[in-house]
């Protein structure tokens, strides 16, 4: 890669050393979502003070998930450390029950917890959905295991 000054713009050229096929394989294309997740799934390996905002923001989509489907939000009423446990956990199971297409769908709301036969096992996973101070601490329990 260089850079190079032209009438006062900098320019950056970038050099490949394979062909146009390998660049398009290095790039693709994610979700809003999906950028918020890798970088919360990523911060248990990695930690980064950075990871506030995609936590807070992923934490919101799950939220608004959980409403889109009669359930209440849970990751509001998390601590930070607590929401991005039990985030990981809950992106972990969507994407290994429905794949990548039907988490994003779920998350944008062109699809429902029901019409995927999840709402049962995320009721058991998230079971705040009740919201009691006893199921809010059996969760935060949970998530530290």
């Amino acid at each position: 890669m260089s850079t190079s000054d032209k009438d006062d713009t900098k320019k950056l050229d970038l050099v490949l050393t394979g062909g146009l096929t390998d660049l398009r394989a290095a790039l693709s294309e994610c979700t809003e979502f999906e950028l918020y997740d890798a970088v919360c799934q990523r911060a248990n390996v990695y930690p980064n003070e950075n990871v506030l905002v995609a936590n807070l923001r992923r934490g919101r989509l799950l939220d608004a998930l959980l409403s889109r489907n009669g359930r209440s939000a849970v990751f509001a009423s998390l601590s930070e450390a607590e929401a991005l446990a039990v985030g990981n956990q809950f992106v972990e199971l969507l994407m290994a029950r429905v794949g990548r297409a039907e988490a994003n769908a779920l998350i944008e709301g062109r699809l429902l917890l029901d019409e995927l036969g999840m709402l049962d096992e995320v009721d058991r996973l998230l079971p705040t959905n009740k919201a009691t101070p006893a199921k809010l601490l059996e969760l935060r329990m949970r998530a530290w295991r």
